[in-house]
């Protein structure tokens, strides 16, 4: 049918953490559905990955980090967790049953992500997402450089590649009541877009273009291109090319980071 790339939801090789976060599979059947895909003929497999939850020790994470390595998938994103509103996480947490590990140790592991994969020839080109030479996910990259996708199914979201964003009813039974009728719509203002733009930009390796930063308007009386410039001095950015982008080093606290070039 022409699908040709297959992204799996493996999240950890480690059975207690799947237990803990409530998946239905175990290492041992991530490892055989991955097989079995690649024996079905598909070249071009994704697997997710979850870091920075209580209780995942560094040794862990190397292993889980080890044995993605060896099963050798073209493309890998890792997430750190988090606290999602109305989620069971979220209400043990506010019940006093889960406490959120500590942002140096989240970094810490972050770290270890970028390392591993870079020495095993995993090319980091958004702050979740690594690659083989050749395997960048086209359709997040959709995402990033607002091109126009169309969401099907409950909950989905379209845009038109400008302004104008809209999306589906959450529920799979008013769905297929009327596919492809959005639920609601929104159209973004100017100042929208131009963070839009500064803050997918900035989560990918390659960073924004100068020139979208030097055509922003004054913020508080400033021109933008000043904010920037004064980032790079202080270390925050660096000017790669025609742009500026976020040090590697620096990706894990980016949203501090990207928020200062915000016009509102």
């Amino acid at each position: 049918c022409g699908v040709n790339r297959i992204s799996m939801g493996v999240q950890s090789f480690c059975d207690r953490h799947l237990r803990f976060m409530n998946r239905r599979h175990t290492a041992a059947s991530a490892v055989e559905a991955f097989k079995k895909l690649r024996a079905a003929g598909f070249g071009n497999i994704s697997i997710d990955l979850i870091f920075g939850f209580a209780g995942l020790t560094d040794a862990e994470w190397r292993s889980t980090l080890g044995q993605a390595v060896a099963l050798g998938p073209q493309h890998i994103s890792a997430y750190q967790m988090s606290l999602d509103p109305d989620s069971a996480l979220a209400d043990m947490a506010a019940a006093g049953k889960y406490a959120e590990p500590a942002d140096e140790a989240c970094a810490a592991q972050y770290a270890m992500l970028q390392e591993c994969l870079e020495q095993h020839g995993w090319h980091q080109y958004e702050i979740s997402n690594f690659a083989r030479e050749g395997f960048y996910s086209r359709h997040n990259s959709a995402y990033w450089t607002r091109r126009p996708y169309l969401g099907l199914g409950a909950a989905a979201h379209s845009f038109d590649g400008n302004a104008l964003r809209s999306w589906n009813p959450a529920s799979i039974e008013e769905y297929m009541k009327a596919p492809g009728v959005p639920e609601g719509s929104e159209t973004l203002s100017t100042s929208d877009i131009f963070n839009e733009q500064v803050m997918l930009g900035l989560r990918t390796v390659r960073g924004v273009e100068k020139k979208t930063i030097e055509a922003a308007p004054y913020v508080k009386g400033r021109p933008l291109s000043e904010t920037a410039a004064g980032m790079v001095a202080d270390g925050l950015l660096e000017e790669s090319g025609s742009c500026y982008r976020i040090p590697r080093s620096r990706l894990f606290v980016c949203d501090s980071i990207i928020e200062r070039l915000f016009t509102d």
